[in-house]
């Protein structure tokens, strides 16, 4: 389920999917059983999007891409300043 959702969300941030397109898309009909916890869906997507947007952000910051990151919203300046 972590590894299958974190894919999931990892793809549609790959089609450059804010992450409020991707809350308001949601997961595959699968993980519908997993969403009776105490974590909502839209709470769990923002978990692993920020998770996988940080791992990038490390790699990002000293590469030549970095202002189109930042254009495109996937990194604001606070995510960079560890």
């Amino acid at each position: 389920m972590l590894l299958g959702t974190a894919d999931e969300v990892q793809k549609m941030i790959d089609k450059e999917m804010s992450l409020q397109q991707i809350k308001t898309q949601g997961l595959a009909k699968k993980w519908q059983p997993w969403t009776d916890g105490f974590i909502s869906t839209e709470t769990w997507i923002g978990i692993v999007y920020k998770s996988l947007i940080t791992e990038v952000s490390k790699k990002l910051t000293v590469s030549p891409y970095k202002d189109t990151v930042f254009k495109w919203g996937l990194l604001d300046s606070e995510q960079t300043h560890h």
